[in-house]
C-alpha cells in the first residue's frame, strides 16, 4: 500500500485511506479539508464530513476550526510559534503552479472562518435526518413523524406480547423444554437479549428448520414414549439397578487401589475414603428413585434428571477429580476437626496426593474404567438414556430455532405496526428511508443529484465501522468516481464494534471498488515511542499468514516519528523495555516446582501483580526515580494519571480496582454503556422516591442512606429516635415535593443538593467528580423526560424502567467524562479506542478468546451468499444419524473413563467460519488495546492454555511448530517471537514477586499525586437529643467517648526503616486484622504455622503481606508467654476455649447506673458485644481481650503504669465490667453452682505489641482480678 501524500493526492474519485492507530487520521482529514477550501475553492457548507459519534463530530469541528485559523495566521504572516508544514507546502505548490494566488487563499480562509458554524460535520444519523428534511419531496419522507431515539422499549414490548400469545396456555412438558433452553422466570427478557444483536441486522438470512407448532408436537410424542418405558426400565429392584450398584462399587474399589499403589496413602485413609464414596453412591441411587416418581407429571424433566444422575454422576465416581474434592472435604469437615488424630493422619497426605494424581493424570489420563461399565452401557435401558440425551439435545436446538425465528418476525411486525400507527421514526429508520429513496424511489436519481450538488465531496471517517445500508447510501450519492470526491478513511484493524452493527465485510467490499493506486496508507506513528512501535510491528508481522485472519486486512509496517523526544526512565530498573510479560505458570526445568509456583499465583494473580507494579511506578515517581525525560533534560514524574488499565467488563474492572484500593491507589472506571447503569442512577431513584412521598418512612430512610445524601445507618437510627429531628427532615422532603409539583424536577433536585450539601460531600470522595457528573447528566435527562412523563410517580417509573433496561447505544444516555486526570484509569477495551496512555496495563488480555459466550442467534458473513446468515439450528437427524450419534456418545464416555480424550466430529463449515470471524474480531481488539500505549505496555498469560489458545496467544504463537514449542520454555519462545530481551521483558510469577519485593515501600504518600479534596473522608455531623432507646456495643460507646480514631497512620521518622511489631500499622483496620488472626489460628501451633494465616488476614484487610512474619512472631509470643496465674494460652485445652463469643444483653435504666460511664450514653436498650476469648483454667473461667494500642517503640513502654493510662483513656475498665457481667450471667444460667468470684478468675488485657515470653506478665499484660471489678462496680456483682 502506497503512503498518502496529502498535498498532491487527487481530490476527485474514490480514495481509500487506511489510517493505522496513532498515524494522524484526524490531522489528515483536516488537511484534506483545507485543500478543498484552498485549492478547489469550496465553501465550508459544501464539504461533507461523516463520523461515528456525536463526540467525534464535535472534536472534528474543533480541529477544523483550529486548522483553518492556523492556516490563516500563517498565510498572513501573523503566526506566533504556530507552524503547519502542510499549509506552507500546499501554498507554495498552488502559487508556483499559478492555480491560486496567495491573496485568494487568504480570502477563502477568511470566508471559512466566518462560516465555521455552517460546517457540515455529522454523524450518519444526523446526516440522513437532514437530507430527509431538506429533500422531503424527493425522498417522500413523512413531514410530522416523532423521532424516537431508541426502539429498545418497543422491542421489549414486542417480546412480552409474543410470550403472552405463544406460551401462556402451554402444557408442563413443553414449558419444561422451554425452561431448559431459556429461563422461564424472565422469558421476554431472555428472548430480547437473544434477538437484540440481529433485530436490526440488514437483510439477514435466518436459517432454521421447523416451526414452533412442529416442535410442540415432537415434544408431545417424546414425552409419551419416555413415560411408557422409563418405569419398566428403571423401576423396582431389577437387574439394572443391581448392575449400576455393582459398577459403582467397582469404581470405588478401582480408585482405592490407585490411591494405595500410586498415591501411597495408608490403609486407614483409604478405608475412610471408600466408606464415604459408597455413601455417595447410595445417595445417588436414592435420588434415582425420587426422580422416577416424577415421570407421570413431568416426563421431560424426569428423563433429563435420570440421564444426569446415571450417565454423569456415575462416571464422576470413576474420576480422580471427584476423590480429590472429597479428600479436601473430609479434611476440613466438622467430623475431622473433632478428631485431631484423624486430621493429623490425613493432613500430610493432601499435597502428596494431589502431586501423585497430577503425575498419574499427565501419564495415563483418568483411572481405568470399572469392571462392568462397558456391559452396563450396552443395556437397553442405558441405550434409552443415550437416546434421551441425543433427542432432547436436538429438540432443544430446534425449539430455540423456532422460538427465536418466530419471535424476530413477530417483533419486527409489532414494532413496524406501532411506528406506523403512532407516526414514530427511529434513527435507524432514517437510514433505511434514505437508502430506499436512493435505490428504489421514483425520484432516486434526482435525489442523489441534489445531495451530490449540495455536497460535491465527502469525507467518511471511521469507515471500518460502516454497514451495508450506509455504504449503499453513499455509493448511490456518488456513483461516478470521476465527477465527485469520496474519501473513505478508517482502519480495518480497528473494526471492533460488530455488536453495534458495524460490518467489516462492507468495508472490504467497498475497498475492492477502489483502484489499487488509490488505496493509500498513513505510515508514521505519531503516538508511541520508537521502541514500542517496533514491538507492535514485530507482534503483528511475525506470522507468515495474516495475523488478522481475514483476507484483505493486512498489517503494514509503520515508522516511528523521527523527532520523538520523550522517554520513560525508571532508575535502578535497568533498561526500560517497551513491553513486559508475566507468566502465571511454570514450564522451566529448573523452576521452583508446580506446587510452590501455584502458591505464588494464588497469592498474587494478574490484578494483584498489576497493582503492585503500579505502586512501584508511582513510588518511583514520588522519589524522582521514575519520570518522562525529554531531549531538553526536562523531567516529568510518573503520576497516577499517566497509567491506564484496560479490561473487558465490569468483573475484570472490579478485580483491578479492588487490588488498587487495597494498596491505597485511587482509580476511576470508565465503563461502557449508559449512565443509567451507574450506581448514581439508583441513588437518584431513591432520592426521588423520598421526595415523592415524604410520609413513607422507608422511602425517606432509603433516600437518606444513599451515597449522595450520605447518612449512615447509625445516623438514620439516631434520627428515628429523635422525633423533632425526624419531623424536620420529613418537612424538608415535603417542601421538596412542593417544589417538584410547582416548578419541575430539575429545580427540586438543585434545591435538594443545596440543602443536603451533596456537591461538597461527593467531591470529598475519590470518585466524587465522576458521581457528580453522572447525577447532573441524569438530572438533565429527567428534566427532558418530564414533558412526556409528568408528575413524580410517572417520572419515577420512567427512571426505574431505564435503570432496569438501559440503552447503551443512546448518545444522551452515555456516560460523560469529567476531570479524572489525577487517577489511575480503568477502562474497557472498546471505550479506549482513539485514546492514548503513557503507561498501559493489560492484565487480562489473555482471556480474550477463551470460554467465549456463544450467541443464541449466531451471525456470520457468507461470501457465497454475499451477506449475513444466522444459522440458529440444524435439521433433525435421520434415524441412522441418531444411532451414529449415540455410538459416538458411548465411545466418548467409555474412552474418557479409560483416559483417551475423545474428539467430536468435525464441525459444520458455518461453525468453523463463525469461530474464525469471532476470533478475527478479538485479534482486532488486541490490536486496539496494544496501540493505546505511548511508552510501555504490561500484559501476561495466566496459563499455558491461554498462551496458545487465546486470541492473542494464537496470533503470536499459532504458527510455531509444536515440537519447537515443546523444547523451549515460554520465556524463550516469547522472547524469540517478540524481538528479543531488549524488546520484551518476560518474568515468571515468582521472579516478578521477587523484583517487586526489592525496594518495596513501607508506606506510600499518594496525596502528592491526588488532589487533597479526593482524599478527604467526611461524616455528616448530625446533632441529636439524648437517646432513650438504643442498641449499642462497647466499641460504639468507646468511639463516642474518645472521638474519631484515624484509620491509617504515618510512622515516626525513626521507625520508617524498622519492620517489627512496634512499626506495624496502627488503627482500627490493623486491630481488626490482629483480632481475626487470633480467631483462626491453632494455639498449639508454632510461629512457622502462623505465617500462612497471617498472610491471609493481611490480604483480607488490605494490608501489605510483608508483615506476615511480624504478625506470626507476635502471635507466637502471645500464646507462649506466661501471662500470670500460671496461664499459657498455648497449653490450654481447646475444648474449654470459646473465641468471639457474642452476647446481647437487654438492660434497664436502673442497670445502667451500675456502670459509671454507661448511663451518660444511653438510658435503656440492648447492649451487644463479642468477647475475644473465654477459657477455663483449673476450675476458674477467664476473659482475654487483645489490644493493639501503640504505646511506644520499645517493650519498656508497655509497663503497668502506661497500661493503666491506656485503660483509663479508652474506657477499658468499663469494657471489662460489661464483659465480666455478661459472662457471669451466662455461667449462672448454664453452670450449676456457679458463684462470683468463686469460679470467675478475672480479665486479661493483652497489649500484644509489648508481650514477650522472656518477660512474662511484666510487660504488655494487665490482669484485672474479680475483687477489682467489685470495687469499680460494687452494686452489680454479688460476691458469694
Amino acid at each position: 500500500m502506497k503512503p498518502l501524500d496529502p498535498v498532491n493526492i487527487a481530490l476527485n474519485g474514490y480514495t481509500l485511506i487506511e489510517a493505522s492507530a496513532g498515524t494522524g487520521k484526524t490531522y489528515t482529514i483536516t488537511s484534506l479539508y483545507l485543500r478543498f477550501i484552498l485549492e478547489r475553492g469550496l465553501r465550508i457548507r459544501d464539504i461533507l464530513v461523516v463520523t461515528y459519534t456525536r463526540a467525534a463530530a464535535e472534536e472534528l469541528r474543533q480541529k477544523i476550526r483550529e486548522r483553518v485559523r492556523t492556516g490563516l495566521l500563517m498565510l498572513t504572516g501573523r503566526a506566533t510559534g504556530e507552524d503547519d508544514g502542510f499549509v506552507n507546502e500546499l501554498a507554495e505548490r498552488l502559487e508556483s503552479s499559478g492555480k491560486v494566488r496567495r491573496h485568494a487563499m487568504v480570502q477563502r480562509l477568511e470566508e471559512a472562518m466566518l462560516c465555521l458554524d455552517e460546517a457540515a460535520v455529522y454523524t450518519i444519523h444526523s446526516f440522513c435526518q437532514r437530507m430527509l428534511r431538506e429533500f422531503a419531496f424527493e425522498s417522500s419522507a413523512p413531514i410530522r413523524a416523532e423521532i424516537l431515539p431508541s426502539q429498545e422499549d418497543l422491542i421489549r414490548d414486542g417480546c412480552a406480547e409474543f410470550v403472552r400469545r405463544k406460551f401462556y396456555s402451554s402444557d408442563r412438558n413443553f414449558m419444561e423444554c422451554v425452561d431448559s433452553v431459556f429461563s422461564l422466570e424472565d422469558l421476554p427478557e431472555e428472548i430480547y437479549s437473544s434477538l437484540k444483536s440481529v433485530i436490526n441486522l440488514p437483510y439477514p438470512e435466518i436459517i432454521h428448520s421447523c416451526t414452533l407448532d412442529e416442535v410442540r408436537q415432537e415434544i408431545r410424542i417424546f414425552s409419551e414414549k419416555t413415560r411408557k418405558v422409563a418405569a419398566n426400565a428403571f423401576g423396582g429392584q431389577g437387574d439394572l439397578k443391581k448392575k449400576v450398584t455393582a459398577v459403582g462399587r467397582a469404581a470405588v474399589s478401582n480408585l482405592a487401589g490407585f490411591l494405595k499403589d500410586d498415591a501411597g496413602l495408608p490403609d486407614r485413609v483409604i478405608s475412610k475414603l471408600e466408606t464415604e464414596l459408597l455413601k455417595e453412591l447410595k445417595g445417588l441411587l436414592k435420588q434415582e428413585d425420587r426422580v422416577l416418581m416424577e415421570f407421570d407429571d413431568n416426563a421431560v424433566g424426569a428423563a433429563l434428571g435420570l440421564t444426569e444422575l446415571v450417565l454423569y454422576n456415575l462416571f464422576a465416581l470413576a474420576s480422580w477429580r471427584f476423590v480429590r474434592v472429597l479428600l479436601a472435604r473430609l479434611l476440613y469437615s466438622g467430623n475431622v476437626r473433632k478428631s485431631a488424630g484423624l486430621k493429623k493422619l490425613l493432613e500430610p497426605y493432601l499435597l502428596h496426593f494431589e502431586t501423585a494424581v497430577e503425575r498419574w493424570f499427565d501419564q495415563k489420563g483418568l483411572c481405568g474404567p470399572p469392571e462392568g461399565l462397558e456391559d452396563l452401557l450396552r443395556e437397553p435401558a442405558m441405550e434409552l438414556l443415550g437416546e434421551i440425551l441425543v433427542v432432547h439435545g436436538d429438540m432443544g436446538a430446534r425449539l430455540q430455532s423456532a422460538v427465536l425465528c418466530e419471535a424476530r418476525e413477530f417483533v419486527m411486525d409489532y414494532v413496524a405496526e406501532y411506528r406506523k400507527k403512532y407516526s414514530i421514526m427511529t434513527y435507524d429508520d432514517m437510514l433505511l428511508m434514505l437508502k430506499e429513496a436512493l435505490s428504489t424511489g421514483s425520484q432516486k436519481n434526482v435525489l442523489a443529484g441534489r445531495i451530490r450538488k449540495r455536497f460535491p465531496v465527502a469525507l467518511i471517517d471511521e469507515f471500518q465501522d460502516t454497514d451495508s445500508i450506509q455504504w449503499e447510501i453513499f455509493s448511490a450519492i456518488y456513483p461516478d468516481p470521476a465527477r465527485s470526491g469520496l474519501f473513505l478513511i478508517g482502519d480495518p484493524k480497528q473494526a471492533i464494534y460488530s455488536f453495534r452493527g458495524a460490518d467489516i465485510f462492507t468495508y472490504l467490499q467497498a475497498r475492492a471498488l477502489v483502484s489499487e493506486d488509490r488505496r493509500l496508507g498513513l505510515d508514521t506513528n505519531w503516538r508511541s515511542s520508537p521502541a514500542l512501535v517496533g514491538f507492535v510491528n514485530t507482534m503483528f508481522r511475525r506470522r507468515e499468514q495474516n495475523a488478522f485472519l481475514l483476507e484483505g486486512i493486512d498489517y503494514n509496517l509503520v515508522k516511528p516519528r523521527q523527532d520523538f523526544d520523550e522517554s520513560l526512565v525508571i532508575e535502578g530498573a535497568g533498561q526500560c523495555s517497551p513491553a513486559e510479560v508475566w507468566l502465571f505458570f511454570d514450564d522451566r526445568e529448573d523452576g521452583p516446582g508446580r506446587s510452590e509456583h501455584r502458591a505464588d499465583i494464588e497469592k498474587c494473580g494478574p490484578a494483584r501483580i498489576a497493582a503492585m507494579e503500579i505502586r512501584k511506578l508511582l513510588t518511583a515517581g514520588q522519589k524522582g526515580m521514575g519520570c518522562f525525560l525529554n531531549r531538553g533534560g526536562r523531567r516529568e514524574p510518573v503520576l497516577a494519571g499517566d497509567i491506564a488499565v484496560l479490561v473487558r467488563d465490569f468483573v475484570e474492572a472490579s478485580k483491578i480496582r479492588d487490588a488498587l484500593y487495597a494498596l491505597g491507589i485511587p482509580s476511576v472506571y470508565y465503563g461502557p454503556g449508559s449512565v443509567f447503569k451507574s450506581d448514581d442512577a439508583r441513588d437518584m431513584l431513591y432520592m426521588l422516591g423520598a421526595a415523592a412521598d415524604p410520609s413513607d418512612v422507608s422511602a425517606v430512610c432509603t433516600g437518606l442512606g444513599t451515597v449522595s445524601l450520605g447518612f449512615s445507618a447509625h445516623d438514620i437510627y439516631r434520627l428515628r429516635q429523635d422525633q423533632d429531628a425526624w419531623e424536620a427532615v420529613a418537612d424538608r422532603f415535603s417542601e421538596l415535593r412542593k417544589i417538584w409539583l410547582e416548578q419541575g424536577v430539575f429545580p427540586m433536585i438543585l434545591t435538594m443538593f443545596s440543602w443536603f450539601g451533596v456537591p461538597e460531600r461527593l467531591l470529598s470522595l475519590t470518585d466524587g467528580e465522576r458521581r457528580l457528573t453522572n447525577l447532573r447528566q441524569i438530572s438533565e435527562l429527567l428534566s427532558r423526560a418530564e414533558r412526556d412523563h409528568p408528575g413524580p410517580e410517572r417520572l419515577i417509573l420512567w427512571l426505574n424502567e431505564n435503570i432496569s433496561h438501559p440503552d447503551d447505544r443512546a448518545d444522551e444516555q452515555k456516560l460523560r467524562l469529567e476531570t479524572d486526570e489525577n487517577l489511575v484509569k480503568v477502562m474497557s477495551y472498546h471505550r479506549s479506542k482513539g485514546l492514548e496512555f503513557p503507561i498501559l496495563f493489560l492484565p487480562f488480555i489473555d482471556t480474550l478468546g477463551l470460554n467465549e459466550k456463544a450467541d443464541r442467534i449466531p451471525r456470520l458473513y457468507s461470501l457465497e451468499r454475499n451477506g449475513y446468515i444466522c444459522p440458529v439450528a440444524e435439521r433433525m437427524p435421520a434415524p441412522e444419524e441418531a444411532e451414529a450419534a449415540l455410538a459416538e456418545l458411548r465411545n466418548r464416555v467409555t474412552g474418557l473413563a479409560a483416559g483417551e480424550a475423545g474428539r467430536s466430529s468435525r464441525p459444520m463449515d458455518w461453525e468453523y467460519e463463525l469461530n474464525r470471524q469471532k476470533q478475527a474480531e478479538l485479534v482486532r481488539l488486541v490490536y486496539v488495546a496494544f496501540t493505546r500505549a505511548r511508552h510501555r505496555v504490561y500484559f501476561g498469560f495466566s496459563s499455558e492454555h491461554s498462551l496458545y489458545a487465546s486470541a492473542m496467544g494464537n496470533m503470536l504463537l499459532g504458527h510455531v511448530d509444536a515440537e519447537k514449542g515443546a523444547t523451549v520454555s515460554a520465556r524463550e519462545l516469547l522472547e524469540n517471537e517478540l524481538g528479543g530481551p531488549d524488546k520484551v521483558a518476560v518474568f515468571y510469577c515468582d521472579e516478578k514477586l521477587s523484583s517487586l519485593a526489592e525496594g518495596q515501600p513501607s508506606g506510600m504518600d499518594i496525596s502528592r499525586q491526588v488532589p487533597g479534596k479526593m482524599l478527604l473522608r467526611t461524616t455528616r455531623p448530625v446533632p441529636f437529643a439524648p437517646r432513650t432507646w438504643i442498641q449499642s456495643s462497647f466499641s460504639s460507646l468507646a468511639r463516642e467517648r474518645v472521638g474519631h480514631v484515624p484509620l491509617d497512620w504515618s510512622p515516626e521518622p525513626e521507625m520508617k526503616d524498622r519492620q517489627d511489631i512496634f512499626s506495624f500499622p496502627r488503627g482500627s483496620v490493623a486491630g481488626n486484622c490482629v483480632h481475626r488472626l487470633f480467631e483462626i489460628i491453632d494455639f498449639r501451633g508454632t510461629e512457622e504455622d502462623f505465617i500462612e494465616p497471617a498472610r491471609t488476614v493481611l490480604r483480607d484487610f488490605g494490608l501489605d503481606e510483608v508483615w506476615d512474619t511480624v504478625l506470626a512472631r507476635m502471635a507466637a509470643s502471645v500464646i507462649e508467654t506466661d501471662i500470670g496465674r500460671g496461664v499459657i494460652l498455648g497449653q490450654l485445652d481447646p475444648r474449654w476455649m470459646s473465641r468471639e463469643m457474642g452476647f446481647a444483653w437487654p438492660f434497664s435504666r436502673e442497670e445502667t447506673e451500675h456502670f459509671p460511664g454507661l448511663s451518660e450514653y444511653c438510658e435503656k436498650g440492648v447492649l451487644k458485644g463479642f468477647i475475644d476469648l473465654i477459657f477455663r483454667h483449673g476450675d476458674m473461667f477467664y476473659i482475654v481481650d487483645y489490644k493493639t494500642n501503640w504505646l511506644g517503640a520499645g517493650i519498656e513502654e508497655y509497663g503497668l503504669e502506661n497500661l493503666d493510662r491506656a485503660m483509663d483513656a479508652h474506657g477499658y475498665w468499663l469494657q471489662s465490667g460489661i464483659y465480666a457481667a455478661a459472662l457471669d450471667r451466662f455461667l449462672r444460667v448454664g453452670l450449676k453452682g456457679h458463684g462470683f468470684p468463686r469460679q470467675f478468675g478475672g480479665v486479661f488485657y493483652l497489649f500484644v505489641r509489648g508481650i514477650n515470653p522472656e518477660h512474662g506478665p511484666e510487660f504488655g499484660v494487665r490482669y484485672i482480678s474479680p475483687h477489682e471489678l467489685v470495687e469499680k462496680f460494687p452494686r452489680f456483682f454479688t460476691v458469694e
